[in-house]
């Protein structure tokens, strides 16, 4: 009889064991959950940002591409463009056609796009709920060689 007792409380501590890791699992998993979701959330509008401005800027428009009239926005701004209706410099063309193209682009976000050289902001859009907080921001920087100095072009989504 000490046989099939021993072997009984055997099977009664494997049980425990079996029980107590599955909820031990059960908790772990669920709280990874969470941030897995957000991950997701981050990787998607990470990649949205960018993708974005990365089309954004090589958009043929006024000629050239994009990233070439902010290139003379934050220069010698003596290019102009029209806009359908005036002709505008390279700044304000600039502005204008951020101001059309993105919220096509990002239908249910804000956002925030930015040109920066040499610490001086050349452009700032804000999308109207744009607050403090920014998520995903994208940045592209590049040099104005043979000019000194480098553009910073951040588009972030809040």
């Amino acid at each position: 009889m000490r046989k099939t007792q021993l072997e009984i409380m055997g099977l009664v501590v494997f049980v425990i064991l079996i029980v107590v890791s599955t909820a031990i699992y059960l908790t772990i998993s669920s709280h990874r959950t969470i941030p897995r979701v957000q991950e997701e959330k981050t990787i998607f509008t990470d990649t949205l940002t960018s993708s974005t401005l990365k089309a954004i800027l090589n958009t043929d428009t006024c000629g050239e591409k994009l990233r070439d009239i902010i290139d003379d926005c934050v220069t010698l701004q003596q290019a102009k463009c029209s806009n359908g209706t005036h002709i505008l410099d390279s700044c304000t063309y600039t502005e204008w056609f951020i101001n059309t193209t993105l919220p096509e682009l990002l239908k249910g976000y804000e956002y925030e796009f930015k040109v920066v050289r040499d610490n001086k902001e050349y452009i700032i859009i804000n999308s109207s709920q744009c607050g403090k907080e920014r998520y995903s921001p994208s940045i592209q920087v590049y040099s104005l060689w043979p000019m000194p100095g480098n553009v910073i072009i951040t588009l972030s989504l809040c």
